[in-house]
């Protein structure tokens, strides 16, 4: 009678394994299918009942500063050197000045996604790297002189990102 017991409790341990494996499984194609990346236009409803704050999802703010820095003239006349984001959450990504900024946030948004999930966005064709994620704090990668300048001044990111451009533009007599 004891063996019995015994092979129904490996029985029972080997099956829940089973369900563990198949259901982590499930939840990974599931999450697969609906991955995406969050913003506050299009997930509201979702966010605010997560208790998030809106304003902390906002990918269409990167889009729009990395669009006015790659049309700005110093990045016409090679002064952009690499542009670095750092995320909320810590996430320090890399952007080569040789990238083609998708114009759409669907297409910029699925960029974005590829660099969560590989780390890095290549050139299919030629296998280059355009956008990396970096490990470390930021000052690592910038020379010891940099100036770094932050502002908590309310304009919108782009607009502030023009009037630096323009600035610094206007004083190397770029146009």
């Amino acid at each position: 009678m004891r063996g019995i017991k015994e092979n129904n409790a490996n029985l029972m341990a080997d099956m829940k394994e089973a369900m563990a494996e198949s259901m982590s499984e499930f939840m990974a194609c599931m999450e697969a299918m609906i991955r995406k990346l969050l913003n506050s236009d299009e997930d509201d409803n979702f966010l605010r009942k997560q208790g998030k704050n809106l304003g902390d999802y906002r990918p269409d703010i990167v889009l729009e500063v990395l669009k006015e820095l790659f049309d700005s003239p110093l990045n016409d006349n090679n002064r952009v050197r690499a542009i670095y984001v750092k995320t909320d959450d810590g996430l320090l990504f890399q952007v080569e000045p040789l990238v083609r900024i998708p114009r759409t946030h669907e297409r910029f948004y699925g960029i974005m996604l590829e660099l969560l999930e590989r780390k890095r966005v290549r050139v299919p064709e030629t296998n280059e790297v355009l956008i990396q994620q970096l490990d470390g704090p930021l000052t690592q990668y910038l020379p010891s002189n940099s100036l770094i300048v932050v502002s908590d001044y309310p304009l919108s990111a782009a607009y502030s990102t023009a009037l630096v451009h323009i600035a610094v533009a206007n004083k190397w007599e770029l146009h």
